[in-house]
């Protein structure tokens, strides 16, 4: 079966939801922080999907601008549900739900 990509901020995403490291750039232009933070996040449900909206991370409420991306990926009988988004400030992010633990975190941060 061969496999559809999509590039996402310095990373390749499979159809299958892996994740793989782009080579880095002569300029360090696309770095990322990875981290594993929970977070509280406002989502909207709307015709059947998850629509995050806003998230709360380190004491600063983020506004959801943009979704960039999002993609699921199996945990068991559970799913990962994951989301690449941009708040007002043009910030991007990494979030995932995992549906076993009913929990938001906070997996990417892109700096500059």
């Amino acid at each position: 079966m061969v496999s559809v990509q999509q590039q996402m901020f310095g990373v390749d995403v499979t159809h299958d939801g892996e994740i793989h490291s782009m080579p880095e750039q002569a300029d360090n232009s696309a770095m990322y922080q990875e981290l594993n933070e929970c977070i509280d996040v406002l989502v909207l449900f709307e015709g059947g999907r998850v629509q995050p909206q806003r998230f709360r991370w380190k004491g600063h409420v983020h506004r959801v601008s943009q979704i960039t991306g999002n993609w699921n990926t199996d945990k068991g009988v559970f799913k990962l549900r994951h989301f690449a988004l941009m708040d007002e400030d043009a910030n991007f992010f990494q979030l995932a739900y995992d549906e076993r633990k009913t929990q938001w975190k906070v997996t990417r941060v892109w700096v500059e």
